[in-house]
């Protein structure tokens, strides 16, 4: 009974994932989403059919390729989980980092419905907005350009938002050709320096994606960084997470 009841909490929860997958692919498909799907498929499918499973189990266990196989794709998913571990580890360790008072606020783009900002946006610029209104002394660089779905540039956008929080325009500087997150750091910090803002800097976005951009920053010479951690929406926090992992591993291998 408690087997069976197990195997149901199971499937609810495969199931629950591969609606939250679902659902963000709606907005943006993505990596994340993508992996998250087919994992919950794949969990669904074991789950609706243990006995398929099992007898495919037994058949590669009584052959030496299959056992080799099993070895092997057992090694690696232990590898995966560590490594997924460990980078998740560092992706949190990054959100705790307190920013200097005097740092230049760096709002990270992060596309656009129309000309409004998307949810995650939305979310970055109003964490943005409370910490500018807190630090007076503060100067901000919103950047991100426009993408080939956008009528306009996303950092237009995020100035205007800013502005119609209460923040003096004449604080905002706008980067508006960048199309990456590499590219946000790298046109940001050109700007920094061409302006004399303060190189110090606090980059705003999401939990998720701080590790990635404050490494941006330092690799454009902007060596001290600290977090403003804009909130994530629940049903999205797992599917960007995974992007994310796998963002932070591309940029280990390739450098951006």
């Amino acid at each position: 009974m408690v087997k069976k009841t197990g195997r149901w909490v199971g499937l609810a929860a495969a199931v629950l994932l591969a609606a939250d997958a679902l659902v963000t692919m709606r907005i943006r498909i993505h990596t994340g989403n993508v992996v998250l799907l087919a994992l919950a498929a794949a969990a669904i499918a074991a789950l609706l059919f243990p006995a398929a499973f099992a007898a495919g189990f037994r058949w590669l266990r009584a052959r030496r390729g299959g056992r080799i196989a099993l070895r092997v794709v057992c090694a690696a998913a232990a590898a995966l989980v560590l490594l997924f571990a460990t980078v998740s580890a560092c992706m949190i360790g990054a959100c705790c980092r307190t920013p200097d008072p005097q740092a230049t606020v760096v709002v990270l783009g992060a596309g656009l419905r129309g000309e409004q900002p998307s949810r995650i946006l939305h979310e970055r610029l109003r964490a943005a907005a409370e910490y500018l209104l807190a630090h007076p002394q503060a100067a901000c660089v919103v950047t991100g350009g426009q993408g080939a779905d956008e009528a306009v540039s996303e950092a237009s956008v995020m100035r205007r938002i800013l502005v119609s929080y209460g923040i003096e325009e004449s604080r905002i500087y706008a980067e508006e050709d960048s199309q990456s997150t590499y590219e946000n750091l790298q046109n940001t910090a050109e700007l920094i320096r061409r302006h004399g803002l303060c190189e110090k800097t606090a980059v705003v976005t999401q939990g998720f994606h701080q590790l990635r951009g404050q490494s941006f920053a330092r690799q454009a010479g902007l060596t001290e960084t600290g977090a403003v951690v804009a909130p994530t929406p629940l049903y999205q926090l797992l599917p960007y997470w995974i992007r994310e992992f796998a963002g932070v591993c591309h940029m280990v291998l390739l450098g951006r």
